[in-house]
């Protein structure tokens, strides 16, 4: 299970080794964040793997984070849906800090997932990974729960196959409608452990009456942040970033991402209306707008797939003349091997390639070969002048040998 762990929260000790409640050993840290940190862990007697967040030591005398907890736990197991991480138990350790066990995931999360893509994530690969989280999340605010923490970092990805199985995380800081008078008012601390950029204006201005519009507004910023690369709202601090996403306008989604579908980009800044009235209806309507809008995009092209007329050589071929094959000759016993071209090299024109001259086989056409052969340039003037040489060389041994009998 991989998590994105503060600098801080690397520094908590440790408590691998204990056992939660008499029955959950904490076998490994998987990570950690603000609020708490997360363990793998089993159970001491069945050996059953699961994961289990236990609230951070130096926030374990407030109330208010001993709370996050328990709702965590409370709005997660409202519904049951399989891409919402399933809660296994819930309860309180012998020290008095609460603690939830969740089924152990093994994957990343969806942000790790965008950074190894080093690049804006294609419409043919987001939307699969969304449209299950947005149907999770339409069960949820049928049971009249506002998430209010959606962003990348919690949604998990699961190997499923060949394919990814998302899992949507954390409802620690989730609202139930019918509770909402019960909710404590935003604090400093509560936006540090929120996600000031994925939150809307609202969320800013009364997080106490958060309606699922809110949740809306998270996933038109995942959605940008995800096509283009690049968040629609940014800022050096809190402030400035609150500032932003309650007054600027964001740059338009296709000016970031040319020829992108004019659906797909006027859903996503639909979700980023500053008015919660200007947005899409629901999450289910936004569902049917990424579907519709995937259903039009072409198939990837696997490279097995591709007909070798499609893979084109690095050299040029300029086509030769249309010759039809020679018949096969008469089979007159075991035959050389024929040549094999390698379709995977490259070949030159015909006209730029000289037949090379056959090699002699017997003396007499090695012979013949020698006394045709022309010999270029400088060679063949030396070799005149050795014959000119020999000649002289034999006339005057002649002259010499009539001489010696002459006296």
């Amino acid at each position: 299970m991989s998590m994105i762990v503060p600098r801080d929260a690397v520094l908590a000790p440790t408590r691998v080794g204990e056992v939660i409640d008499g029955r959950w050993r904490l076998v490994a840290r998987l990570g950690g964040g603000g609020m708490g940190e997360v363990y793998r862990a089993e159970h001491v007697s069945l050996g059953r793997v699961v994961a289990i967040k236990v609230l951070r030591p130096e926030l374990a005398s407030s109330a208010m984070y001993a709370r996050r907890v328990l709702r965590e736990g409370q709005a997660a197991t409202l519904v049951s849906h399989p891409n919402i991480v399933r809660i296994e138990d819930l309860g309180i350790d012998e020290k008095g800090m609460p603690y939830l066990v969740q089924e152990f995931l093994d994957g990343i999360d969806l942000a790790t997932y965008a950074q190894y893509r080093r690049g804006p994530v294609p419409p043919r690969d987001l939307i699969p990974l969304m449209l299950p989280i947005l149907d999770a999340l339409g069960v949820l605010h049928d049971a009249g729960v506002v998430h209010r923490d959606l962003k990348p970092e919690n949604i998990f990805l699961v190997r499923d196959g060949s394919d990814w199985s998302p899992r949507l995380l954390d409802f620690g800081l989730a609202v139930i409608a019918e509770h909402l008078d019960d909710q404590p008012r935003i604090t400093a601390s509560d936006v540090t452990l929120g996600s000031p950029a994925y939150m809307s204006p609202e969320q800013f201005r009364d997080p106490r009456h958060l309606t699922a519009s809110a949740d809306l507004w998270s996933i038109g910023v995942m959605l940008y942040e995800l096509l283009c690369g690049v968040l629609p709202f940014q800022g050096q601090s809190v402030g400035a970033v609150a500032i932003a996403v309650t007054n600027e306008v964001p740059i338009p989604l296709q000016r970031r991402v040319p020829g992108l579908s004019s659906s797909l980009a006027a859903a996503v800044m639909a979700c980023l209306e500053k008015d919660p009235a200007r947005r899409p209806a629901s999450v289910r309507s936004l569902m049917a707008v990424l579907s519709a809008a995937h259903s039009t995009l072409p198939p990837p092209i696997a490279e097995q797939d591709l007909a070798p007329t499609e893979r084109r050589s690095a050299i040029a071929v300029s086509p030769g003349p249309a010759i039809s094959p020679a018949p096969p000759p008469p089979d007159h016993g075991p035959r050389p091997a024929a040549h094999v071209v390698d379709d995977a090299m490259p070949t030159l024109p015909l006209g730029l390639v000289r037949p090379a001259r056959p090699s002699p086989a017997t003396p007499k056409a090695t012979e013949e070969f020698l006394l045709t052969r022309r010999v270029p340039g400088r060679l063949a003037k030396r070799g005149r002048w050795a014959l000119v040489v020999v000649v002289m060389v034999m006339v005057l041994l002649g002259l010499l040998a009539a001489w010696w009998r002459g006296g």
